[in-house]
């Protein structure tokens, strides 16, 4: 038989640019690469026009790549999801990396049908623990986040916060934490638009929430 070239898979189209180009339309990167070359190819997603999103699957991205890349994200207007992040997803949409588990749990919580909760955690086990309880006591999720648990992720709980705040379709933000940075931001929402319902979960100590007056009220 012939012999096998060196590189079987090896295509000429086999590049971020070339793929972006044949592409022009998708704007999210999900990084499935180890460790050992996820900021490099991180980071070429990160220079391309068309990409808006980039997510890194890869736990135990060293602390000085982690920050480059923040800062590479943050210059490029770009959002950053992870390192080390189990994902996210839009409900009835789009999933990024491994949110939610088994598509029998995505179905038991209700997450192919969009709801109204915008939803952000560290831990992407304790994300889905609290997809399930969204499911029982809200309308259902609108968009889960888990941004990683590393000393340097790409966005923090406050910038999703942020971003939930201006999307017509969340009325309610729902926010896993244990930082009091964070707990400002929470308040700083909260008390400016307060149509918006926005418990936050803390040291994690779980709240249930039952009705909106629990929240409403002064």
């Amino acid at each position: 038989p012939p012999p096998l070239p060196s590189n079987p898979i090896k295509r000429e189209n086999d590049s971020i640019p070339a793929a972006t180009k044949l592409h022009p339309t998708a704007d999210v990167f999900i990084n499935f690469a180890s460790f050992r070359s996820a900021f490099e190819s991180s980071m070429a997603a990160l220079k391309e026009p068309t990409l808006r999103v980039v997510a890194v699957i890869a736990e135990g991205v060293p602390e000085s790549d982690a920050k480059r890349l923040v800062a590479a994200a943050s210059a490029a207007n770009k959002l950053l999801i992870g390192p080390a992040t189990v994902g996210g997803l839009q409900a009835g949409a789009f999933r990024i990396g491994d949110a939610a588990g088994t598509i029998e749990n995505i179905v038991e919580c209700g997450l192919h049908v969009r709801g109204s909760v915008g939803f952000v955690s560290k831990s992407g086990g304790m994300s889905n623990e609290c997809y399930s309880v969204l499911s029982r006591a809200t309308d259902g999720l609108y968009e889960g986040v888990a941004i990683g648990g590393d000393s340097f992720p790409g966005s923090t709980l406050s910038d999703h916060a942020l971003r939930y705040e201006a999307m017509p379709g969340v009325k309610m933000i729902v926010v896993l934490g244990v930082s009091w940075e964070e707990l400002k931001v929470v308040f700083y929402i909260y008390f400016r638009e307060r149509e918006r319902l926005f418990p936050s979960f803390f040291f994690d100590l779980f709240f249930f929430l039952l009705s909106s007056p629990l929240l409403s009220s002064p």
